[in-house]
């Protein structure tokens, strides 16, 4: 599933969620991308809780690299996109 560079597949999960929420304002192409990741995480057999494991090792490392700067207000509105992104990918 992974390349064997791990350093490779951070890039690419940084790369792509800014893709993902910069079009959070755009319905047509969050659908787009969503869809398709949807569908490639679909045929890795990604499972529910693999979202959430995701989503906590993200909150984790925004903690751990900017603490001042990751508020409530921010937990709740990346916790609010990250749900948006995994419920739309999990409904392909």
């Amino acid at each position: 599933m992974f390349s064997p560079s791990m350093k490779l597949q951070e890039e690419k999960l940084v790369a792509m969620l800014a893709r993902l929420v910069g079009s959070l304002s755009d319905d047509a192409k969050f659908k787009a991308l969503t869809t398709s990741l949807g569908k490639t995480h679909k045929d890795y057999h990604v499972q529910p809780a693999h979202y959430i494991v995701l989503k906590q090792a993200i909150v984790m490392a925004f903690a751990d690299v900017a603490p001042a700067s990751f508020t409530p207000p921010t937990l709740a509105a990346w916790s609010k996109a990250y749900d948006a992104i995994a419920e739309a990918m999990m409904a392909v």
